[in-house]
């Protein structure tokens, strides 16, 4: 089964620019999508310093516009900014140009090692505060009561008078009391406020060390997520080159997706596609859709005029883009065949089959198109024989029997040489029920056969817009694939089955298996399994991660109802009339 199919549109709106990066591995397309849009952002800062570079060149101008020396030193600078424009127009041609010649000397094959994720977790460990410092017991306080000398009357007095004496002695007694209570009530009262203080800074602090370890678990835990994410992206890596290695066949689609999407063209190139690998002939069917004439340079020259202080650009004659046009597609068609060839290191791939598409408008209907202008069919020995260093693109693209009209860039439609497979005896012609369906008619009730062919009917509508085949298989009950999509879509698309249960219980998980199973024996990329009833929780467990899509009643109505088919389900009034 074809590996589910990752992309990102990376846009840069100051540039103007788009483009879908696109593969099988999702940390790949996210290395690959965050370098591009790096790229594009150093290409906006330049564009933009150039663009100050101008605006103080204009000042300068205005501020000196009487100075004839500085008047004389910007004209210079201005042709020599016309120059530069001209410099990189004819590189820019040259770059088409040399699009076959750029890639001999690449090695286009794929090194794995470089493909994982090899990143340290970014994140730094959080760092802990320090505890508040505890603050510091009080001792007990010391009272020092020294007695007051009595004065000599006092001595006097006592030497006739005991009691005199005796008195004198009790008050200082008294006094030695008092101050010791004193300082007993104060140390009792530091003793109190320290204790609270202490109790706040022991909180403060426990408080901290929990938000701490809290902060270091949340860290552990993403840390650990993001090696497990980094592991498992690059365990994918080793098995899919486990798996290429062993020339499994999706492992070579998806070998090949990666070799073109590793190709570098100029931004504007659409550069998406769609592979097929036929293992019994060894057959690699490339769809690739190919730039428009409007994706190619078309500036040829610029010259300061100094009149009107501007610096005039221009194009290449209409005969000139047209010849650049057609042999860019020559040469793509023939990159695209060495690229594929070279990077086989296992040479799984004995022939490859080439259509170039290009996504435009029908002049005639206005509405989107997209026309094979150029086919192509080689085989491994036949192109390794070619110097394609030495060759001239048209006369080896016709050399191979390729196919293209005389005119590339008229956009003419030409027959692929291989078509990617569509043909399966199963299918039957459908029939048109969507039509027949009355308002308010409960389809819960409607005969299997019928309800079979409103699926497909149904998702024929759906897929409208995007050129879809929608098929409906023979007449069957046995668990098979009632329907087959063939959308076309290089990114989303390819075939797609689908399954129909006309049920009115709930659908159990063995359903659901039959659908990855029947995906599995097509080789198909999604899977839809669509009933009247509801699914179990073990249907959606089952489904989880993989590409399978479960429409239930509810969504089947909400389909038809876009659709402005106004049926409905009634599973109680059905129960009594069908069965599962």
């Amino acid at each position: 089964m074809p590996a589910t199919k990752y992309y990102i549109d990376v846009s840069h709106a100051g540039l103007g620019k788009f483009q879908r990066i696109q593969g099988t591995d999702r940390s790949v397309v996210n290395r690959r999508a965050a370098a591009k849009q790096r790229e594009w952002d150093e290409q906006w800062a330049r564009r933009c310093a150039v663009a100050e570079t101008k605006q103080l060149r204009q000042e300068e101008r205005e501020r000196r516009a009487s100075d004839r020396d500085a008047q004389r030193a910007y004209v210079e600078a201005r042709k020599r900014e016309a120059e530069e424009v001209t410099a990189a127009a004819e590189d820019a041609v040259r770059q088409i140009e040399q699009i076959l010649q750029h890639t001999l000397n690449v090695d286009d094959r794929i090194d794995f090692e470089t493909l994982k994720d090899k990143s340290a977790f970014a994140e730094a460990r959080p760092l802990a505060v320090p505890p508040q410092r505890l603050p510091e017991q009080p001792q007990p306080l010391a009272v020092v009561y020294v007695a007051p000398a009595p004065s000599f009357w006092t001595q006097l007095i006592e030497v006739f008078s005991e009691s005199a004496r005796k008195r004198r002695l009790a008050a200082h007694a008294e006094q030695r009391r008092a101050l010791d209570a004193k300082a007993d009530v104060e140390y009792s009262r530091q003793m109190d406020s320290w204790r609270l203080d202490l109790a706040d800074r022991q909180r403060a602090n426990a408080e901290q060390a929990d938000i701490h370890r809290m902060r270091i678990a949340s860290w552990s835990a993403r840390k650990a997520l993001f090696e497990a994410q980094q592991k498992s992206g690059n365990d994918g890596i080793n098995l899919l080159k486990q798996r290429y290695n062993a020339r499994d066949p999706d492992a070579i689609e998806q070998h090949a997706a990666l070799v073109l999407g590793a190709s570098n063209y100029p931004d504007s190139f659409p550069q998406t596609f769609a592979v097929e690998y036929r293992n019994e002939s060894k057959l690699l069917v490339v769809e690739y859709v190919l730039p428009l004439p409007a994706h190619l340079p078309n500036t040829k020259s610029a010259k300061y005029v100094q009149s009107k202080d501007e610096i005039v650009e221009s194009e290449l004659s209409e005969s000139a883009q047209k010849k650049l046009y057609d042999g860019c597609i020559y040469q793509i068609a023939l990159r695209s065949l060495h690229e594929l060839l070279e990077a086989d290191v296992v040479r799984a791939v004995e022939a490859i089959a080439f259509n170039g598409l290009v996504e435009t408008i029908d002049g005639a209907t206005g509405k989107p198109i997209r026309p094979c202008i150029i086919t192509v069919q080689a085989s491994r020995t036949e192109f390794e024989q070619i110097n394609l260093s030495a060759v001239e693109p048209r006369a080896c693209f016709r050399k191979l029997k390729g196919i293209g009209s005389a005119q590339l860039h008229a956009l003419a439609a030409v027959p692929p040489l291989v078509r990617f497979n569509k043909n399966d005896d199963r299918f039957v012609e459908g029939r048109a029920v969507l039509e027949g369906v009355d308002e308010g008619q409960n389809i819960a009730c409607m005969p299997w056969e019928d309800f079979e062919h409103l699926i497909r009917d149904l998702f024929e509508r759906e897929f409208a817009n995007q050129d879809a085949d929608v098929r409906i298989t023979r007449a069957s009950r046995d668990g098979g694939v009632d329907a087959v999509i063939f959308d076309p879509d290089p990114i989303r698309g390819g075939k797609l089955v689908v399954q129909a249960k006309r049920y009115t219980n709930t659908v159990g998980v063995a359903a659901v298996r039959d659908l990855y199973g029947a995906m599995t024996a097509e080789r198909a990329s999604k899977g839809i399994l669509v009933t009247t009833a509801s699914f179990g929780h073990d249907s959606y467990e089952f489904a989880r991660d993989k590409p399978i899509t479960l429409l239930d009643g509810g969504g089947l109505l909400h389909l038809l109802q876009k659709h402005g088919v106004p049926a409905r389900i009634d599973l109680r009034q059905a129960k009594g009339l069908v069965t599962n």
